[in-house]
Formats: C-alpha cells, sequence, structure tokens
C-alpha cells in the first residue's frame, strides 16, 4: 500500500466481524449432507465463505492525497498559537491595564514574525 494516490481495504470492524459470524453461523448447510465428494464439499464451503466475505467486507477503494508538508508548524509555534488565543480572548473580553495591553501586542509582533521567517524557511527548503 503507498502512502497516497489509491488504495483499495476491507473493512474489518467489530460490527462487520460480528455480522459476518451471524451469517455463517446461521446458513443452512443441509446441501452438504447430500454431497460425498471431499472437493465438492470443499468447493460449495468455499463458495458460501467467499460470497459472504464479498458482501459483507467489500473491498473499498479510497484515495489518498500526499500529505502537505507542516513540518515548519513546530512545538513553540504551535504552544504560542494557543498563547496568542488566550491573549487576544483576555483582551476581548474584559478591560486590561496599559502595561499588559503594551505585553499582547509586542507577543503578536514577535508571533508575526516567527511565523513569516518558518514560512521563509519552508519556502527555501
Amino acid at each position: 500500500m503507498t502512502e497516497w494516490g489509491k488504495n483499495t481495504r476491507r473493512n474489518f470492524s467489530r460490527r462487520n466481524t460480528e455480522n459476518f459470524k451471524y451469517l455463517l453461523e446461521n446458513e443452512s448447510w443441509a446441501e452438504s449432507h447430500l454431497i460425498n465428494n471431499r472437493n465438492d464439499l470443499y468447493k460449495l464451503f468455499f463458495s458460501k465463505f467467499i460470497y459472504y466475505l464479498e458482501s459483507v467486507f467489500p473491498i473499498i477503494t479510497y484515495y489518498k492525497e500526499k500529505a502537505k508538508s507542516d513540518r515548519w508548524i513546530t512545538r513553540g509555534i504551535k504552544v504560542s498559537y494557543h498563547r496568542m488565543r488566550l491573549l487576544n480572548n483576555l483582551e476581548r473580553n474584559s478591560t486590561l491595564t496599559s502595561v499588559v495591553l503594551n505585553y499582547i501586542n509586542t507577543y503578536h509582533l514577535i508571533y508575526t514574525r516567527v511565523i513569516s521567517e518558518a514560512k521563509r524557511e519552508r519556502e527555501r527548503e
């Protein structure tokens, strides 16, 4: 299986597995008592098994796009993003002193510069 592109698989979920077991348990095997040849008996079993396998676990085709490179988003940038959101919420929802407002504005400028520089570094690679 490739990382990106066209892929196929079967969904072997617990629910599908239970459904598959239920169908096999409730299958009427009466005609198997009429068959004496082991090869024919195997063919009968295998054909029913494959029939239920294909109906309960169909092959699903899905397309996975190539992942975008987000390596430039470091842990520090993620932490700064969350802190910036917190500071923005504080600024909107409460009355703050000029010292705190100055801190928020300085933090925002530094955050913006860090993001811009990280994006430039990504483009250089």
